[in-house]
């Protein structure tokens, strides 16, 4: 369905006047498949790159080298008029809801906006279409007649969440979309999320830092780190068997219930500065388990015979290991 190939976007930050501005990489050869039906997660500290990489694939910044591909054929240039009409297969739901919506418009116009601006169905089939998007996301006829700041940060979110879903889009960013809501809405947002997605073929790339979220609604899932992904794969493998010591040290500190005595790992310090990235593996200042070669030599992909993806030195991934 989505397909990005070797996405990279860098930001210029001005120095002081006697020296030279410099280059910092969000997003560093970043390539990723989201297939029909299928949902990926991309995790990873704040500051990794994950909110960019998603407005990337959707075209709502322009990378520097790379490309992304819809069904095969690569996205046109943003703000052209075939990428406008793109638009309404691609929804983004944002990160910081409030921002995301006109605050001078109720909530059941702007869910309404988006079929209007893509000139979708009848008055009468876009009021059905806002009723049944609210409904989906737990929201009362009276709460859709408010503003948004006359709402909770949760009901905001879900009012997001319908904005997005509304339009039945094929392909869905989610950047944090539970990050606001209850248990209980989870449940039934993630629900909703779910039956959308096999309903439409839809694909989701789920951006997350709830790693028992991820595990109830991700296919697959990519760990990033100072802007690159250090391991992928199928759900199950990578967070029950972990394979980058960045890895490890996330699922770690994740809580289960009646476990006694659970080893957590911390990391040592803060991710360095992405102006001045180390030499070789970027995350070997932090890792415990870093020899001479990962301070000198940047690990590239390696993939197992069982799909699993891992950027380390050290990390043991079988004989069947290929590059």
């Amino acid at each position: 369905m989505l397909r990005c190939v070797n996405l990279s976007l860098s930001y210029r930050i001005p120095g002081p006047f006697w020296r030279k501005s410099t280059r910092v990489f969000a997003v560093n050869d970043v390539s990723i498949t989201l297939p029909p039906r299928q949902t990926l997660a991309l995790v990873g500290e704040s500051g990794s790159g994950k909110s960019t990489t998603g407005r990337l694939l959707l075209g709502l910044e322009t990378p520097d080298a790379g490309y992304v591909m819809l069904n095969g054929t690569r996205l046109p240039k943003p703000g052209t008029r075939r990428w406008q009409k793109l638009r309404k297969r691609l929804q983004l739901v944002y990160q910081s809801p409030l921002a995301a919506l006109d605050a001078r418009m109720k909530i059941s116009d702007a869910v309404r906006e988006p079929l209007a601006i893509h000139n979708i169905g009848t008055p009468q089939e876009r009021a059905l279409k806002v009723g049944a998007a609210l409904e989906a996301v737990g929201l009362t006829l009276e709460q859709s007649s408010r503003y948004p700041h006359e709402l909770s940060g949760g009901q905001v979110q879900r009012a997001v969440l319908a904005r997005a879903m509304v339009t039945e889009p094929e392909v869905m960013v989610c950047d944090e979309p539970m990050s606001a809501l209850d248990v209980s809405v989870q449940a039934q947002v993630m629900n909703t999320l779910l039956e959308m997605q096999k309903r439409m073929r839809m694909a989701i790339l789920f951006i997350s830092h709830d790693l028992r979220l991820v595990r109830q609604i991700a296919h697959e899932v990519a760990v990033m780190y100072l802007g690159r992904i250090v391991e992928q794969g199928p759900t199950e493998l990578v967070l029950h068997r972990p394979l980058h010591p960045y890895t490890r040290a996330l699922v770690s500190a994740v809580p289960v219930i009646g476990a006694r005595g659970q080893q957590r790992i911390v990391l040592a310090g803060d991710p360095p500065d992405p102006s001045r990235p180390p030499n070789g593996c970027p995350f070997h200042p932090r890792c415990s388990l870093a020899v001479d070669r990962c301070r000198v030599d940047r690990p590239a992909l390696r993939t197992s015979a069982e799909g699993q993806s891992v950027a380390c030195h050290v990390a043991e991934i079988g004989a069947e290991a290929s590059r």
